[in-house]
């Protein structure tokens, strides 16, 4: 309940635990396992936030978090260049500029490193025997070579 005036008291919002006397369907905290988002009870938190016990309400999660189950843990990735790690997102190895299923599958290098030469998902410094650089990629070399 919540005092609309010296005299006369009404009562929230049946989601609520407590809310505000000049909207009863405002929440201001919400019953044991539902969490406060928006002005709103919800049993779990959106995308982007995570469900905070302490406070009883859902509390943002750090970018580049999808979902967390924590300030600094997350639990999926906002964008599919980044990887899980250890609860952290984080990209590609250097020289990779680009990778894809692993952290060190390079699907393109920096062509400002050493390593700028594209050849069998790897960034490499010299293309391999056999082939030779075009385009800052290797080619196999045709026969006689």
């Amino acid at each position: 309940m919540v005092p609309v005036n010296a005299t006369y008291c009404q009562y929230c919002s049946s989601i609520c635990l407590t809310c505000r006397s000049s909207n009863t369907s405002a929440c201001t905290s919400c019953p044991t396992n539902q969490y406060l988002f928006s002005s709103s009870c919800l049993n779990s938190c959106p995308d982007f936030f995570y469900p905070d016990t302490t406070s009883g309400s859902c509390l943002s999660c750090v970018s580049p978090c999808h979902k967390c189950s924590s300030l600094t843990l997350c639990l999926s990735c906002l964008d599919s260049s980044l990887f899980l790690v250890n609860s952290t997102c984080v990209g590609c190895l250097s020289p990779c500029l680009t990778c894809a299923t692993s952290r060190n599958n390079c699907t393109s290098c920096d062509i400002l490193s050493s390593f700028s030469i594209f050849h069998n998902n790897q960034c490499l410094s010299a293309c391999p025997s056999g082939t030779y650089i075009s385009a800052f990629r290797c080619v196999a070399c045709v026969i006689p070579c």
